[in-house]
């Protein structure tokens, strides 16, 4: 037995994703609103609709933002097809000159996997150390997102469960670094036009 805590707890108004981030760490709590206990949440509600819905949605967050990486690091769109396999690049090729004969072409970038913008980024000097740590995290993303989109048991079982909250704060790690290299890159986009002006004259 143990005394109730604030361990034991969860806000009514906490987000899905509050909960899920360490829901490993506490099983079961009660969900407070105002002074009454309105429910209780457990390992076992990460199956849930609402739940799956929030995950596929963070990971998605996840891929934009690493497309936006990629577009920064390779504005020209066949430096970074040239990372992926002759495969893959035939594979984009295909279906990027079918949108086109469809005329439902709208970014190259659109038709690459998430395994390929991992691909690519792994390749790129945005990942300067621990390329097999990233790939390994980001292997584990892919998975979820996988069984989040194809499957009906992604946390069936509490040792799935527990790994879906592992990989929720491994996506929270790379939104904060994507994010930040992002905002950081727009930082330095104006001071670099306001620090080298044109010195083109007429002579």
């Amino acid at each position: 037995m143990q005394p109730l805590s604030e361990e034991n707890l969860i806000g009514a108004n906490a987000s899905i994703l509050s909960f899920v981030r360490d829901a490993d760490l506490h099983r079961c709590r009660l969900v407070i609103s105002d002074c009454e206990i309105n429910g209780l949440v457990s390992l076992s509600d990460l199956q849930r609709l609402p739940v799956r819905a929030a995950l596929f949605t963070m990971v998605t967050h996840l891929e934009i933002l690493m497309s936006h990486l990629i577009r920064l690091e390779y504005p020209n769109s066949r430096e970074w097809l040239k990372q992926l396999s002759p495969d893959r690049q035939k594979g984009i090729h295909d279906e990027i000159d079918a949108s086109r004969r469809d005329d439902s072409f709208i970014d190259d970038l659109l038709f690459t996997q998430f395994s390929d913008k991992v691909t690519i980024i792994k390749k790129s000097a945005l990942i300067s150390s621990n390329k097999n740590q990233f790939k390994k995290e980001l292997g584990r993303v892919r998975n979820l997102r996988n069984h989040l989109a194809h499957a009906n048991d992604y946390a069936a079982s509490r040792d799935a469960a527990r790994s879906v909250c592992e990989t929720v704060r491994i996506v929270d790690k790379w939104i904060e670094e994507f994010a930040r290299r992002l905002s950081s890159s727009r930082r330095r986009a104006p001071e670099a036009a306001t620090a080298h002006p044109s010195s083109s004259r007429v002579v």
